[in-house]
């Protein structure tokens, strides 16, 4: 099979940041530097705070990586990684710019000894400068032991914590090791983080101390001033003047808003003689202002005779900036003769030397400060993907609502800005609220205003009422009518009070009649697979008397069973209009399911009424108490004379459709390496495992695998020890492959893990857990010796009986349809051939299962398996004694698909097909096979038919598949009968001294059953 390194997917980035720069100037006031004052984050960030990884692998070595950037600049002090207590050794650290695949630290060696779990840190020799907005890959490898820990889905979206920012996809890999990883699978989290310290921010102004102004006079008073804004939000800490010699007394110190002649700080006096140098004013309280917007800073002539000012003709006649973050437009100096007005006029591009010291908040995000900046909607739309906020809430809306929520939110913005992501998702929270809530309020006038059906459903269905709709997309037209038209004929004279009293009525019209009952759960998977559909008015009627037609078309469509397959009650001797009783319902199971009828344990006497059970019906009975799919009224009494209801024939089918663990039906059917969101995609077709699940066992996927009924066969040290309790968990799953070459991170091969370290893995697997089987899957060694995918144990078949000491269960996996290599392509019987090869090895004592090839998964053409081929495969193995199979389903080229069989509508529905065989058959298979008295010759001395025979409710089964693509007559012999019936392909052959014939296509498969005299 495949291991994480052949499923890459292409890596997608979410957009860059806004470029934010951190540079620094030097202002002086009286002669003397103004201290750049620290400001900002100065503290430890790290990417991950309570993320913790749901387990571990050890398959390869890799290269492991974090994708991510830091909206500021600073130092990269230390590099982290979460360890499983199997995980130490020597790893090597590297952080990559991810943008330019450069090196920027390391490598470095790394080791620590394992037997602790948790974050283990590394201080880097050397910190590494990370520029603001910039992409970043810190990597570590794993160890020679191979293990690393992960979480599937851990970045399914951005983790965001302090200035640090990463993506979707964020994990990465590659197998070649010291190279950067860049291949993102299943979203995954490996847990490689750093410690970054945000440089402070320190102050600035806009002109330096290099000015030399003109003293001038003109005996009037100014207001005197300098228009300037920033790129980031921070504060105004002081204000600047440079004083010329006579300029003396008090001055007055304003600043304004530009755009709309606010007066944002002052009037504040501020006396000075003039030294021909720099002074400055401390601001009471220092000024926020926003990043983007205008402001005017001025500072009024002195109460001096002359008035004298400073000016430096043409120095701001064009626009400029001070290289950092402060700016100012053409003919910034402004001047004023109304003492106390916000100065606006210039005059030859003159510069007046009035200044601001600015501090810029470092603190503040630039997507945060981007949206500070916008002025319309418009612009807002776009710039709110930059805010880096949890939008999943806001992408449920409407693009007019939307609209609207942005609308508030700007309306909702501080005048100085958001200065942290809380404040702003808080604002967009709210407006959102306020947003359903408007949009709610309309809808339900339109509920209350419907006085058709039509009118009625469209107001139910508005996504502004956000109701939870339930079962409605499974109703009819016809019971969509009754529902829309009983919401009208019941609703209140006033009209319905709010959106709670509209969904109290809906859910008791849709289908409400199964709320509250023992069966619940059943009957609404049921309702929600199609199988139970209601009656006219919505109305299950889970107490109602089912007829035996009535029972006949749910099974029929709950085993889905189409043409030439569907049940026909007559056949067991019920008419169609006969209601049923529990009794009779336990019969229909118990043949609908093929149980044991011979089942040695008698059940059906310990119930005090198990006298009122017909005596040509007891042994059904018995069959379906024993097999868990009949349960009794109370804990002594059976209640067979009582009607079957609905609710007690879905309670008494549901388990012949979903048969559980230890159930006569049941038979393991798994896909290998498939993500949680497909589980009841792959249920409806008849998968009842999980092997490997690609997506792991965590709280989310829990729900999706419990609601499909799915067992798991997963990695022990891969799952959370709060899910080891759970009989979901099928069995532990060793390595794949542990037999074939195992890669050595530089794009080559080492040797394959030898079985005393598989056995070793075993063993401590089992202490931890002795209740559950270990699984170990092998390559396609077991069947083809000659494999060089084996490397140095090529050939070496003895190796197998000791590597198969390491599971409970023992599985396999070769592909003839896919392979091109001689030996194999083609050669379907090699399934068959390792099959046998293991229940060799393991002497019969231990399971054996296949994996079966589903997919053309390198994209060559003429190696699509056909539903025949899989159909083929499936049957020789299960011939072969195989007691469980797993479908590959990954398509690697062209595209990548993982469910490929998924997407295929006729293979899809040839699995559902042969599935359901299976199923159907699966108390036969799962029956001893019989050795004398059976046999089968080919009449083609070149063909070979390979065949099993069991015995089951007193009928012969022969199963039979050609094992070589040789055409060929063949006769069978059996015991004993007359007719036999080929299963599944609507005909019969008859039985003459002791044998039948039938032609076989080359690896054709015929199922017999022969029933006895």
């Amino acid at each position: 099979m495949q291991t994480m390194q052949r499923m890459k997917q292409q890596y997608r980035q979410i957009a860059a940041l806004v470029v934010f720069a951190m540079l620094t100037a030097l202002v002086t006031t009286g002669g003397k530097p103004i201290h750049a004052a620290a400001s900002g984050q100065s503290e430890e960030q790290t990417i991950f705070t309570v993320q913790t990884p749901t387990g571990s692998d050890s398959d390869t070595r890799y290269e492991l990586g974090t994708r991510f950037a830091a909206e500021v600049d600073g130092l990269i002090t230390k590099v982290r990684l979460y360890a499983s207590a199997s995980e130490g050794g020597t790893h090597t650290v590297r952080i990559w710019n991810a943008e330019e695949t450069a090196v920027v630290g390391g490598p470095y060696e790394w080791t620590f000894e394992a037997g602790t779990a948790g974050w283990k840190v590394f201080e880097l020799p050397k910190p590494v400068e990370a520029a603001g907005d910039t992409d970043y890959i810190v990597a570590v490898s794993n160890g020679e032991d191979k293990y690393y820990s992960h979480e599937s889905g851990g970045f399914s979206k951005p983790i965001i914590n302090g200035n640090l920012i990463t993506y979707k996809g964020s994990g990465l890999f590659t197998t070649k090791l010291g190279q950067m990883p860049s291949t993102s699978f299943g979203d995954a989290n490996y847990f490689r983080d750093v410690v970054f310290v945000p440089k402070a921010a320190e102050a600035e102004t806009l002109f330096g101390k290099s000015q030399s102004p003109e003293p001038t006079t003109d005996a009037i008073p100014y207001e005197l001033g300098v228009k300037f804004s920033s790129d980031a939000a921070g504060w105004i800490t002081a204000v600047n003047v440079f004083g010329v010699k006579g300029e003396t007394g008090d001055h007055t110190v304003r600043i304004w808003s530009t755009d709309d002649g606010k007066l944002l700080a002052g009037p504040y006096t501020f006396a000075f003689a003039g030294n021909n140098d720099w002074v400055a004013f401390e601001l009471p309280e220092r000024l926020s202002i926003q990043a983007g917007v205008t402001y005017t800073a001025a500072v009024s002539t002195g109460s001096d005779d002359a008035k004298y000012y400073p000016v430096v003709p043409g120095g701001l006649s064009k626009a400029g900036s001070n290289g950092s973050h402060l700016a100012y437009p053409a003919n910034a100096g402004v001047f004023s003769t109304a003492v106390g007005a916000m100065p606006k006029d210039s005059f030859g591009g003159g510069n007046y030397l009035r200044d601001i010291t600015f501090q810029p908040n470092a603190s503040i995000p630039q997507g945060i400060q981007r949206f500070n900046r916008v002025k319309d909607t418009i612009e807002a739309l776009g710039a709110i993907q930059d805010l880096h906020l949890d939008l999943s809430d806001y992408e449920r809306l409407t693009v007019v609502q939307k609209v609207q929520a942005v609308e508030l939110l700007l309306a909702k913005r501080p005048e100085t800005g958001f200065v942290s992501r809380a404040d702003a998702q808080a604002a967009l929270d709210t407006a959102i609220a306020d947003v359903r809530r408007q949009s709610m309020t309309k809808a339900l006038k339109y509920v209350n205003w419907a006085a058709v059906p039509e009118a009625m459903e469209d107001a139910l269905l508005s996504p502004d009422l956000q109701l939870a709709l339930g079962f409605f997309d499974k109703l009819s037209e016809t019971q969509r009518k009754a529902v829309t038209r009983e919401m009208i004929r019941k609703r209140p004279a006033a009209g319905y009070a709010d959106q709670a009293a509209v969904q109290a009525r809906f859910d008791s019209l849709v289908f409400g009649d199964i709320k509250g009952r023992p069966e619940e759960s059943m009957l609404a998977d049921w309702i929600n697979r199609g199988f139970l559909v209601g009656h006219p008015d919505a109305t299950i009627r889970p107490d109602e008397i089912m007829t035996a037609s009535e029972f006949a078309a749910l099974a029929n469509r709950a085993l889905q069973l189409g043409d030439g397959e569907a049940l026909r009650l007559s056949d067991f001797g019920y008419p169609a209009g006969k209601p049923l009783t529990i009794e009779d319902g336990a019969v229909l199971v118990a043949r609908i399911a093929n149980l044991d009828t011979g089942v040695a344990v008698n059940k059906l006497d310990n119930y005090k009424d198990a006298k009122q059970v017909k005596p040509d019906n007891r042994k059904y009975v018995n069959a379906a108490l024993a097999g868990g799919y009949l349960k009794p009224v109370s804990g002594d009494r059976l209640g067979a004379n009582q009607k079957l209801t609905t609710a007690k024939a879905v309670s008494l089918l549901y388990s012949v459709v979903d048969p559980d663990v230890g159930q006569p039906n049941f038979y393991p059917v798994g896909v290998w390496q498939q993500s949680a969101s497909n589980a009841m995609a792959y249920r409806n077709i008849g998968i009842n495992m999980y092997v490997g699940p690609s997506s792991g066992l965590t709280d989310a996927n829990y729900r999706l695998y419990d609601a499909a009924h799915m067992k798991l066969i997963l990695g022990q040290d891969a799952t959370d020890r709060k899910f080891w309790p759970d009989s979901m968990i099928y069995a532990w799953m060793q390595s794949d492959e542990p037999d074939n070459a195992q890669s050595d991170g530089s794009g080559g091969y080492g040797p394959p893990i030898q079985p005393d370290a598989v056995v070793q893995n075993y063993n401590r697997w089992k202490a931890a857990d002795p209740t559950r089987p270990v699984f170990l899957n092998l390559g396609q060694g077991v069947a083809w010796k000659d494999w060089y995918g084996r490397g140095t144990d090529t050939g070496k078949q003895e190796l197998y009986p000791e590597y198969a000491k390491g599971a409970d269960i023992v599985s396999f996996d070769i592909y003839p349809v896919n392979s091109t290599d001689a030996p194999v392509a083609g050669k379907l019987h090699l399934v068959a051939e390792g099959v046998s090869n293991l229940k060799t090895w393991t002497e019969g004592r231990k399971p054996v299962w296949t994996v079966i090839e589903t997919s053309n998964y390198n994209g060559v053409e003429g190696h699509t398996p056909t539903p025949e081929q899989v159909r083929s495969e499936v049957w020789m193995a299960i011939i072969q004694g195989a007691s469980g199979l797993e479908y590959f389903t990954h398509s690697f080229n062209p595209t990548f698909i993982e469910a490929t069989p998924l997407q295929d509508e006729t293979m899809k529905a040839a699995l559902a097909k042969l599935n359901r065989q299976i199923r159907s058959l699966a108390p036969v298979i799962n029956s001893g096979s019989i050795a004398q008295g059976v046999s089968v010759t080919a009449a083609n001395s070149a063909a070979r038919i390979d065949s099993v025979a069991k015995e089951h409710n007193g009928d012969l089964y022969v199963f039979a598949s050609g094992a070589s693509s040789e055409d060929t007559k063949a006769t069978i012999h059996v015991p004993y009968g007359k007719t036999v019936e080929v299963i599944g392909e609507n005909r019969s052959l008859a039985v003459k001294n002791g044998a039948f014939a039938d032609s076989f296509a080359g690896y054709g498969v015929h199922l017999y059953r022969i029933v006895k005299q």
